[in-house]
Parts: structure tokens; sequence; C-alpha cells
């Protein structure tokens, strides 16, 4: 049965065709190791090219993981207003919902920053900003420009971590 999984054809001789599905096995386990360990072990972790400041793409991942920071020191210095917010889209209790998003945007900021598995962060930090935008419009009843409480800048800012997630997507 193995070797029919691995596409191994019977040759009438058992020796030579269990010698094939062995090698064959060997591969997919190699290439499967070989994955796992660019996956979990982050290829180029922390490697100096991902901090050259005259590579476009790194600063702007740079840049909208350090946008995260006053976002995240505005939800502890304006508790109230923050909560208030949250309760106006819909989001109680706000103090749950304050809290999760400080942790979803700590660890983004964290990984994005240093290129670790930034691909990944940058996804999960577009959809923490999209419902962000959506949760600005429908306080907003519908605005769209940022100064009266918009979608217009988390949106933004979510299609640019669009573009640094499909630049580092594997």
């Amino acid at each position: 049965h193995i070797c029919l999984a691995l596409g191994v054809r019977y040759k009438g001789d058992t020796r030579s065709t269990l010698v094939d599905a062995s090698r064959k096995l060997k591969g997919c386990v190699e290439r499967a190791t070989c994955r796992y360990a660019q996956l979990f072990q982050g290829e180029n972790m922390l490697d100096s090219a991902n901090f050259v400041l005259t590579d476009e793409m790194n600063l702007l991942r740079m840049l909208v993981s350090l946008f995260f920071i006053p976002h995240l020191v505005g939800k502890f210095t304006t508790k109230d207003k923050v909560n208030g917010f949250f309760i106006a889209a819909g989001m109680n209790p706000p103090d749950r919902y304050r809290w999760f998003s400080f942790v979803v945007e700590i660890i983004v900021v964290i990984l994005l920053f240093l290129a670790i598995y930034p691909a990944y962060a940058a996804a999960v930090g577009a959809i923490h900003l999209f419902v962000a935008g959506y949760a600005s419009w429908k306080v907003s009843k519908g605005g769209w420009i940022w100064l009266g409480g918009g979608a217009e800048y988390p949106i933004f800012w979510a299609l640019a971590l669009c573009i640094v997630a499909m630049y580092y997507w594997p």
C-alpha cells in the first residue's frame, strides 16, 4: 500500500520495488523536513538584510509595524475613550476587546519589525485593521474621512499591510 501511495509500481521484484519506494519516501521526508525548518525555524530570521534602510520593503515593513505603537499607547492613556468606541461599535465587554486588540497589536509589532514571519504577521495585522476600519465606519455612521472618525486611515494601513504580506508570502 505504501508503494502505491508513493506512486511506485511493482516491478516483479519485491526488493527493487521496496528500494524505489524507500528512496521516494526518503525524498518526501527530506522535502517535508526542509519545508518544516523553513517555516518554523524562520529562514533568514533576524538577518541584517532585513534592516537595510535603503530597501523600500524593509522601510514599509518597519513603518507599518511602528505605527502600531501610538495605537497601543492610546489604548491605555485614553482608556475611557477607547472603551466608549468599543461600546459604540457593539463590542461588549469593551475591556476584553481592548486587551485582545492590545495583544494582537503587540505581537504584530514585534514580529513585523524584527521580520520574524513577516507575511503572517502582516496578514494578521491587516485583518485586525480591516475589522478596526469596519468598526470606525460603523461608529462614524458611514464616514470615510479619518478626521471625522471614518475608516480611511485603518483601511489604508490594512492595505499597506496586505502589500507587506504579499511581498513576504512564502
